[in-house]
C-alpha cells in the first residue's frame, strides 16, 4: 500500500496487492471449499480440516515454519518466532485490537494403533498455515481504510469492526500470505486454503469482511480468480541494486549535485560523527543492547509523530527466540 507523498521522491516502484471479501456472501465459496477438500480426502485417504487457533503457538514451530518458507522464500516477519514473539509480549493481542486466529488447515490421517487417543496430535498433516487477526480497528496495517469503515456503516448500518485481516501486524513488507509446504501438491493446497479462509469469515457472526494485504503475486490467481476476492492497488516504492559494482558505481548514475551532497554526507559521518556500523548476531546481543534498541525504536516514533506498537518486551523476546540470526 502507498507510503506517503515523501516516497515520490524514490525512482522506481512495485504494486502492493491486497484483496477484500465480503464475509456475508454467499455460500458457494464454502460449498466449493468443502467439495474440494473431500475430493482431496477421497483420493489420499485422509479428512481435510481448517481449524483456527488462538495463538501460533498451538502450532509446532517446525511445522509452521516449513509453510512459511514454502516458496522457497526465507521472510523473517513470517516465521513462527516473529509472530511468537508479537503475542507473547503483548503487542499483539485481543486488548490491543489484534485478537490472533490463525487458520491451519491439517489432513488428519487414519488412526493407528499406535496414534489412537494420543493427546497433542493436533499437528498431524499440517498442510498449511495463515497468519489471521479478528480486528477492532485499522491501526497498524499501513492499510488506510477509514472511508470503506464510513461507508459500510453508512450503507449497512451495521459496525465495520470487527473485521479479519490477514496480514503481519506492523509491518507493509510484501510477503505470502498464503503458507503452503512445498512439493507437488503445493498449488492445489494453495486453493483449498484460500477458499478455507472465506469458509471460515462465513461462519462467524458479526464480521463485516475478509482482507489480506501485502501478499504476493503467486496469491492473486487462488484469492481473485477462485476464491472471488476484490482487489485494490496502492503503490510502494523500492530501491533497486541495477548491477551496480559498488557504491561508487551507483553514484556515477546520479547527478552531480546529488553525488556531491551523498558524499558530504558521508564524508561528515566517517571523519566527525565518531559512528561506526557492525553487526551482531542475536546470540552476540545483550539485554543492554535491547534496551538501547528499544529506546531508539520509542525515539523515532516520537520524532514521527507515531504510536509505537511494540512493546520493550517484544525485542527481549525477538533476542531470545532468533538468537541464530
Amino acid at each position: 500500500q502507498g507510503v506517503g507523498p515523501r516516497s515520490k521522491r524514490l525512482r522506481t516502484s512495485v504494486r502492493a496487492r491486497s484483496f477484500f471479501r465480503r464475509s456475508d456472501s454467499s455460500s458457494n465459496a464454502k460449498a466449493k471449499a468443502e467439495a474440494e477438500a473431500e475430493a482431496e480426502a477421497s483420493t489420499r485417504g485422509g479428512a481435510l480440516e481448517i481449524r483456527t487457533v488462538k495463538s501460533v503457538s498451538e502450532v509446532d514451530r517446525d511445522e509452521w515454519n516449513a509453510c512459511a518458507n514454502g516458496s522457497g522464500e526465507v521472510n523473517p516477519f513470517l516465521s513462527w518466532e516473529f509472530l511468537s514473539a508479537l503475542e507473547e509480549s503483548g503487542s499483539v493481542s485481543a486488548r490491543q485490537g489484534w485478537q490472533p486466529m490463525h487458520a491451519v488447515l491439517t489432513r488428519n490421517e487414519k488412526e493407528t494403533e499406535g496414534t489412537k487417543g494420543t493427546e497433542g496430535n493436533n499437528n498431524n498433516g499440517v498442510l498449511g498455515v495463515c497468519p489471521l487477526y479478528l480486528k477492532g480497528h485499522s491501526y497498524g496495517e499501513y492499510v488506510f481504510d477509514h472511508s470503506w469503515a464510513q461507508a459500510y456503516t453508512r450503507v449497512t448500518g451495521r459496525s465495520y469492526y470487527p473485521k479479519i485481516q490477514s496480514c503481519v501486524p506492523f509491518s507493509p513488507v510484501t510477503g505470502n500470505r498464503l503458507l503452503v509446504k512445498s512439493g507437488e501438491h503445493r498449488e492445489e493446497s494453495l486453493k483449498l486454503l484460500s477458499n478455507s479462509l472465506v469458509a471460515v469469515a462465513d461462519q462467524m457472526q458479526g464480521v463485516s469482511s475478509l482482507h489480506v494485504t501485502f501478499n504476493t503475486e503467486e496469491e492473486r490467481q487462488q484469492l481473485c480468480t477462485d476464491a472471488g476476492y476484490l482487489s485494490r492497488f496502492g503503490i510502494q516504492y523500492h530501491w533497486h541494486n541495477k548491477g551496480y559494482e559498488s557504491f561508487d558505481d551507483f553514484l556515477m548514475h546520479l547527478r552531480q549535485s546529488k553525488r556531491k551532497a551523498i558524499r558530504q554526507e558521508r564524508k561528515y559521518v566517517l571523519q566527525k560523527s565518531g559512528l561506526k556500523v557492525y553487526r551482531k548476531m542475536g546470540s552476540e546481543m545483550s539485554a543492554k543492547d535491547w534496551d538501547d534498541f528499544y529506546r531508539f525504536y520509542i525515539n523515532t516514533c516520537n520524532k514521527k509523530w507515531g504510536e509505537a506498537y511494540l512493546n520493550r518486551d517484544f525485542f527481549h523476546l525477538l533476542g531470545e527466540l532468533l538468537q541464530d540470526k
